[in-house]
């Protein structure tokens, strides 16, 4: 991303001043008012346009203008204005997502830090978080296939029991023992 000049262009987030949620990009930017001290963008993200109207009276610099305000959707931060009806001198900024700078900050993606200002915290924490739902799905699998052998008990008597004919030959008719199964081992490791 470069220009005719050979200067490097950058791309700069603008984000709510309150909670920092990003609400554009100057992908999208229109125009720049220094004397307002607003940007105005194409398109926004994570803005909610108020329902209700307001129709500046005469005498504000929004004078003739009729517009909506707005708000960050996290915070609800009034974050600039979206003007649906304006004086010709405002059809720059019809239909189009006014920000106030007071209200947004700019973060310059690409911003040249050197490496020993780097912050890594968050992403180390994303990534521990990661590994550790990996290993819960991979020891939950592990432990759906583990079954443990139940436990059945059958009244064994002497004529279950094949050529049996007392006590001296077996267990005792009246006793309990754990059914005999082929029994499967698993291992988790």
């Amino acid at each position: 991303m470069s220009d005719e000049d050979g200067m490097a262009e950058v791309l700069v987030a603008f984000q709510c001043k309150t909670c920092s949620l990003i609400v554009g990009d100057s992908v999208n930017l229109m125009h720049v008012n220094e004397a307002r001290r607003t940007v105005t963008l194409k398109y926004a993200v994570n803005i909610i346009r108020s329902t209700v109207a307001i129709h500046a009276a005469a005498g504000g610099e929004d004078a003739g203008n009729t517009y909506h305000e707005l708000l960050c959707r996290q915070c609800k931060r009034i974050l600039g204005k979206w003007y649906s009806a304006t004086v010709p001198a405002f059809d720059a900024y019809r239909m189009a997502y006014t920000l106030h700078a007071d209200d947004v900050t700019e973060y310059a993606v690409g911003a040249n830090a050197p490496e020993d200002q780097w912050s890594m915290e968050g992403a180390v924490a994303v990534d521990e978080w990661k590994a550790n739902v990996l290993h819960m799905r991979d020891l939950s699998k592990r432990l759906a296939k583990v079954r443990v052998a139940p436990y059945h008990f059958a009244r064994v008597t002497s004529a279950a029991l094949p050529g049996a004919t007392g006590p001296e030959n077996g267990p005792r008719p009246d006793s309990y023992q754990r059914a005999s199964r082929p029994s499967k081992t698993y291992s988790m490791w």
